[in-house]
């Protein structure tokens, strides 16, 4: 009985590693790069001149962060060097142990 109860989990382990470790999850598309310019675009035609802090559901946000990120997301659409953080680092950084 115990041997049945132990015997899925293997089975779902690998199924969510695969599933986890796959690049088509894990990166944004072109047309989801796009779509997500084009909906700042059109967020931004719709400010008010000199408005500086937008609400979003039940966020605030600066303006000009939003347009920086949106120009962040349009220069990764456009394959343009992109700045990255501190720990925003490639992958072949990480060593597995």
């Amino acid at each position: 009985m115990y041997m049945r109860r132990v015997f899925w989990f293997p089975k779902f382990f690998f199924l969510l590693l695969a599933l986890f470790s796959s690049q088509a999850i894990q990166a944004q598309t072109r047309e989801t790069l796009s779509f997500s310019v084009q909906a700042y675009d059109k967020l931004f035609s719709q400010l008010a001149p000199g408005e500086e802090d937008l609400l979003i559901g039940d966020m605030r946000f600066k303006v000009e962060k939003l347009i920086a990120w949106r120009n962040h997301l349009d220069a990764r659409l456009n394959n343009r060097p992109v700045l990255q953080g501190a720990f925003d680092l490639p992958k072949s950084a990480y060593r597995s142990f």
